[in-house]
């Protein structure tokens, strides 16, 4: 077991370190995202595709092996105490981030944030099928993304936070997204539209057909 300042110290050295890939990661990992999918994401925002398991081994050395595990001394649960931490000391960047992150993206991924947006998708916590993002995309738009073009469009996404993740052909927004709620309605200041219908098997097959493809992609 471990003590709730070795934790928070640690936590404290990640920030201090400008390592704010190693607090995202332990973030992610608190909240129970898989490694396969969290690594994937993190290697889009920061370059490191194992920080994942730096963060890991980081947990190992002081013991800790379950988000729900308990301090040794304050008995308050390890996921807990990390939300806590990133909430107050890293959030505020990420946001800054994702807020500027507004500005350099290309027009194609400002569209599908305003087709997401406008048809209430963009809120924290809430995932999107990866043909849902599409077929709303041309709903709202008139116009077809080539492969090409939807890779492009999903990396920058991952790089600026507004997708936090991808796994088994969805698409994952984080839960924090909602604190910029206003910048999102600013982007997307239309009426409300109605999400076209997808089949769920649909959905289903085509992750089956290209399930591996995807998996080798650098955006999943």
């Amino acid at each position: 077991m471990v003590k709730e300042s070795t934790l928070v110290n640690l936590l404290d050295n990640y920030v201090s370190g400008s390592r704010l890939d190693c607090a995202e990661a332990i973030y992610m990992w608190a909240r129970g995202i898989p490694n396969e999918y969290a690594s994937s994401a993190l290697r889009i925002r920061y370059g490191n595709g194992m920080v994942y398991n730096e963060v890991i081994r980081d947990l190992k050395k002081i013991k800790v092996s379950k988000p729900i595990d308990r301090t040794e001394d304050t008995k308050f649960r390890i996921d807990r105490i990390i939300f806590e931490f990133f909430e107050e000391k890293c959030l505020p960047l990420i946001l800054d981030r994702m807020v500027d992150g507004f500005k350099a993206i290309m027009v194609k991924t400002k569209k599908l944030m305003i087709s997401l947006a406008r048809a209430d998708l963009l809120k924290g916590g809430n995932y999107v099928d990866w043909n849902t993002l599409w077929i709303l995309y041309r709903a709202v738009f008139n116009e077809e993304l080539t492969d090409f073009e939807k890779n492009v469009v999903i990396r920058e996404l991952l790089k600026i936070n507004v997708i936090e993740y991808i796994a088994e052909g969805k698409v994952h927004f984080p839960p924090y997204i909602d604190a910029i709620r206003q910048e999102l309605s600013n982007l997307a200041n239309m009426p409300k539209i109605e999400i076209p219908d997808l089949k769920e098997e649909e959905g289903k097959s085509w992750w089956k057909v290209n399930r591996e493809t995807l998996l080798k992609q650098p955006f999943i």
